[in-house]
């Protein structure tokens, strides 16, 4: 592949989760986020993300170093106990604040995940449609608070918002 190609992709990757933050930013038609729909698209990211690493575990073990496993439990219970204290009720600083450690913990577990060879299409399929909703948490996160989160590349899957969350929900 040539430099231009890879500069070309590159740049395409991270245009979904920068296109999203620039329409909350200017109230365009970004998705919508409400606090509850974050919520739980955080929860269905954390929740599948466990939960899928917890089947490989299971049924083939040792693909998934034990130390992997244990890290990735780490950062999904911590992710869940957090998600556990919000409800839509929660002022929106609040949320945002719980999310942006919510976010860190999926990011580790998306990195800790993309380092290993050889994985699973339930795990790759798990792992795009959290890389398409994140950058939703991450959207209201960032407008919520008025920072700027590094944009993390998101592959060039092709999958739609709607499908990303119904494999979430599904995973787990």
């Amino acid at each position: 592949m040539n430099k231009s190609r890879r500069t070309l992709l590159a740049v395409s990757a991270l245009a979904f989760p920068a296109a999203l933050l620039a329409g909350c930013a200017a109230g365009g038609s970004a998705p919508s986020l409400t606090p509850q729909q974050v919520i739980d698209d955080a929860n269905n990211i954390v929740q599948a993300l466990g939960a899928t690493v917890t089947n490989v575990a299971v049924a083939q073990p040792g693909l998934i170093p034990a130390a992997i496993v244990t890290q990735i439990k780490n950062y999904t219970a911590d992710a869940a106990t957090v998600l556990a204290s919000l409800s839509a009720s929660t002022a929106a600083n609040s949320a945002a604040t719980v999310l942006q450690q919510v976010v860190a913990d999926i990011e580790a577990v998306l990195s800790s995940l993309s380092a290993l060879p050889g994985l699973p299409a339930s795990v790759t399929t798990v792992t795009t449609a959290a890389s398409v909703v994140l950058p939703i948490v991450m959207a209201f996160v960032t407008s919520t608070l008025g920072i700027v989160l590094p944009a993390k590349a998101v592959p060039a899957s092709g999958m739609s918002l709607d499908r990303a969350r119904f494999l979430l929900r599904a995973s787990h």
